[in-house]
């Protein structure tokens, strides 16, 4: 098993608010993404964004009802009370974010999966690709690639490229700083073209968290089933707070939006539901089992899959940690577990929070940074849950 393991602090960032108009004009100003006619304001992105956090939750429960360890949702209501656009232009005292990422290619072939951290000009900006399809294609030149990897790497160059340019031309718009990057990146993805032919035959899912720091607040977009959670102590104990809305065959409006497609085009599309396993919407040769991804190109074409992304967002409390992770992860290593692993009052972020309201020096912290809890959660994925497939997981500590 060969693992990748990154560590490291971020200081505080400046806001997103008050972004000025970028000069020369940005290609994403007054940009529309193409599931919308009309552009969202900010007021009822926030509604939006508060009311997908709520069916995350509510989802997530429904799933897995034996699990005791999401929030309730009177906690939900709660926390949801503290969210707002007057909310969201506040300036909290300076935060710090540290951060660990540790990354397997399990038994699988190749490594699919693609991340990134950046800090950028108003806030720290993650994400976790999933690329799936074909581990190996052969173009019509002859030469070799990786479907999937291709897309994921794709996408997260372009996301970081474009998402704070779009950021910017939104006036701080967060919500709409998503999707459009979301829906550019798509068009650009099934735009490309290798050797005479398109080249993207596979796919990739996306989870991506943007933190304003100035705020507090944390975005969270999800195309797919990779998926973000906060970790948080409540009552003395860590509850997990999800932050996607995975989207598979199991989203009632997506599952109906497969079966119309199937009444459409008879014989070129079906699901299959394999036992012990996630239902699959084929069209031949290959199957999907996940509704939202980007590339795809067979089953994009006829609206099957789609890429607008489920936005949400919450306000961060010190001493949460936000946790990105592939399917790798989330399907192989119960929610209990992971709060079990992460709630040790001797993982590394417990004591870098303490050491940062003790007021210690940033080289101290740094010191603290020796062992990672994104790489004990691999490791549990691999070693004992036999995950088979690539896991990818990053663990952000927040402190203020």
């Amino acid at each position: 098993m060969s693992t990748k393991v990154e560590k490291g602090v971020f200081p505080p960032a400046a806001s997103c608010l008050g972004a000025e108009e970028s000069s020369p004009k940005s290609c994403f100003e007054g940009a529309i993404p193409s599931w919308r006619k009309v552009l969202v304001s900010e007021e009822e992105a926030f509604q939006r964004m508060i009311k997908n956090a709520k069916k995350a939750m509510v989802e997530h429960q429904a799933k897995h009802p034996e699990t005791r360890v999401y929030v309730t949702r009177e906690q939900f209501d709660r926390m949801a009370a503290a969210v707002s656009v007057e909310s969201s232009r506040q300036t909290l005292p300076p935060g710090m974010i540290q951060y660990y990422l540790s990354a397997s290619i399990g038994r699988r072939i190749t490594m699919q999966d693609v991340h990134f951290c950046d800090k950028t000009e108003w806030g720290i900006l993650v994400g976790v690709f999933d690329g799936h399809g074909p581990e190996l294609a052969t173009a019509t030149d002859g030469s070799s690639y990786n479907p999937g990897l291709d897309v994921a790497k794709k996408a997260s160059d372009k996301f970081r490229e474009w998402f704070p340019e779009a950021l910017q031309a939104g006036r701080g718009n967060v919500f709409q700083a998503f999707e459009v990057t979301f829906d550019k990146i798509q068009k650009d993805i099934l735009s490309e073209k290798i050797a005479g032919a398109h080249r993207y035959s596979g796919g990739s899912t996306a989870v991506i968290c943007f933190i304003d720091n100035t705020s507090h607040m944390l975005y969270t977009a999800t195309i797919g089933d990779s998926e973000a959670n906060i970790y948080r102590r409540i009552g003395g104990r860590l509850t997990s707070i999800p932050l996607s809305c995975v989207r598979d065959w199991t989203s009632k409006k997506d599952l109906a939006r497969g079966e119309a497609k199937i009444q459409e085009h008879p014989g070129r599309y079906w699901f299959e539901q394999p036992e012990d396993a996630k239902k699959r919407f084929y069209c031949i040769p290959v199957g999907l089992n996940v509704s939202r991804a980007f590339g795809d190109r067979e089953f994009y074409e006829h609206g099957c899959v789609i890429a607008k992304p489920k936005i949400t967002v919450n306000l961060l409390q010190t001493g949460d940690m936000i946790v990105l992770a592939s399917d790798g992860l989330k399907d192989f290593v119960p929610e209990e577990e992971i709060c079990q692993k992460l709630g040790s009052k001797k993982t590394p972020h417990a004591r870098v929070s303490h050491a940062f309201r003790r007021g210690s020096s940033e080289e101290d912290i740094r010191q603290l940074l020796s062992k990672s809890p994104a790489r004990d959660l691999v490791e549990c994925a691999v070693g004992v849950r036999h995950s088979d497939d690539n896991v990818t997981v990053m663990v952000l500590g927040f402190c203020c």
